[in-house]
């Protein structure tokens, strides 16, 4: 499948979930846990009826394979065939409380590419992977949905190309579920020049103190003067493709030796100011990208084979020894889209493949001999600004 969803995937994948109490569907999918669904489609019609408000929606020539996201305590991710979703509907409790979705089309033009409805029960055909939907239009958005609220249109063509669709339960429980932990203040180094939610651009920009205390002071003035009131961002280069960003919220760093520990991978590496707790060792023969920063080793946190920190997909962490569970090497292999379309959606064919039925991990050393850059494949969905 092409880059259906790389345009308007990130906004919705890892949006505040909510607990459903659906049983174990025979989807892989936990029983009683926040899910959310991404099915691609080569094209699908939007056909009024007669009450005001309603409409028929087919989605067809699904791909063969669409895509779950769970939140805590799971924290997974999965594919499924849509004809196992659709029979697993009753059981996910979609019958008695009907699910709201987002349908988006990556080639649609502003104003009208992104629509939010309450779906009725699907009529699925696998020959011709054909799924037809009755559908009411929504006055306004579920929390669950709420990242969507600028972007969502009054309507989409009634014909269109290309397009992905987002089923969510429509609650809304509280949780962050933004992609993985970070920490304020901390370096996140992604796989697209995006914008992360949460994340924001190291580009030497400035920015109030007043309306970010937190950040300000763990950054102070650091990275240079700055009009009175402000204080800046550093400025860091980042390979092609890739953007460097400076965790805005998140987990509070400690900044003390005698500190908590906070969540790590054993022997992943990250750009801090300053040493962030007490299970983090500072690395000072590893080069800096930036005056200020400095690289610190987790000496102490979730063993490499374990999944109980979780990691957001596209992230780029180098490790010390073995990498993580959830992470592959960066280092440009190939891998099928049907195997990973969740990181397709988020890589597109950037990094090499045919971006039809391949597509291409990055190419990054690790930062001195010993390390190895790894890239997160299988964890959280980012979000967008």
């Amino acid at each position: 499948m092409r880059q259906v969803l790389l345009a308007l995937t990130a906004t919705l994948l890892l949006s505040a979930l909510a607990p459903t109490a659906h049983a174990a569907t025979g989807l892989g999918i936990p029983a009683n846990t926040p899910t959310l669904f991404a099915l691609n489609a080569d094209r699908g019609t939007l056909t009024p009826t007669a009450r005001k408000g309603r409409f028929v929606l087919a989605l067809s020539q699904l791909d063969r394979r669409g895509v779950w996201f769970t939140d805590k305590p799971s924290r997974r991710s999965g594919t499924m065939r849509p004809a196992a979703l659709f029979s697993s509907w009753k059981a996910l409790g979609f019958v008695q409380d009907r699910p709201n979705a987002v349908v988006t089309l990556p080639g649609g033009r502003d104003g009208a590419d992104t629509v939010a409805f309450e779906l009725g029960q699907p009529r699925y055909s696998a020959r011709t992977g054909t799924v037809r939907f009755t559908v009411s239009t929504l006055s306004s958005l579920s929390p669950g949905l709420a990242h969507h609220g600028p972007r969502v249109d009054d309507r989409i063509p009634r014909r269109f190309g290309e397009a992905a669709l987002f089923i969510d339960d429509g609650q809304d429980d509280g949780g962050v579920g933004r992609g993985g932990d970070c920490y304020v203040g901390g370096i996140v180094l992604m796989a697209t020049p995006r914008r992360v939610t949460d994340v924001l651009p190291a580009d030497g920009s400035t920015l109030s103190m007043a309306l970010n205390p937190g950040l300000f002071s763990v950054l102070g003035t650091t990275f240079g003067a700055a009009p009175a009131g402000t204080f800046r961002l550093p400025r860091l280069t980042a390979p092609a493709g890739m953007s460097y960003g400076v965790c805005q919220f998140g987990e509070y760093p400690l900044d003390s030796s005698g500190g908590p520990d906070l969540e790590c991978s054993d022997g992943a590496l990250a750009l801090f100011l300053r040493q962030p707790a007490s299970n983090w060792i500072a690395r000072p023969d590893i080069p800096s990208p930036a005056p200020g920063l400095g690289w610190y080793r987790c000496a102490s946190g979730t063993a490499v084979g374990e999944n109980q920190y979780a990691c957001t997909m596209g992230q780029l962490t180098p490790f010390t020894g073995a990498l993580s569970i959830g992470y592959a090497p960066a280092d440009g292999r190939i891998l099928a889209i049907w195997q990973s379309p969740a990181l397709y959606a988020l890589l597109g064919p950037a990094f090499g493949g045919d971006g039809q039925a391949s597509f291409g991990l990055p190419t990054l050393p690790g930062p001195v001999a010993g390390t190895t850059y790894g890239i997160c494949t299988v964890g959280f969905f980012p979000s967008f600004d």
